[in-house]
């Protein structure tokens, strides 16, 4: 069981950055109701990574979700 990956597993990137392993998409979320759910889920279950791009277009949504 030593490869066992849990909410709190990394993996390093090519340049030394260690990142969570885990985390939430948000590619093709639309929609305030949707991501503020999504993201008040992702942080109460302890979920330190939320993936965005400014190609997602949803930065606003995500940032009020945040907040």
């Amino acid at each position: 069981m030593e490869n066992q990956k849990t909410i709190n597993s990394t993996i390093t990137l090519n340049n030394g950055t260690e990142i969570p392993l885990f985390g939430l998409g948000t590619w093709k979320s639309k929609g305030d109701k949707e991501l503020l759910n999504a993201v008040k889920w992702t942080l109460e279950s302890k979920y330190i990574h939320i993936d965005t791009a400014t190609l997602y277009g949803n930065e606003k949504s995500i940032g009020k979700a945040l907040k």
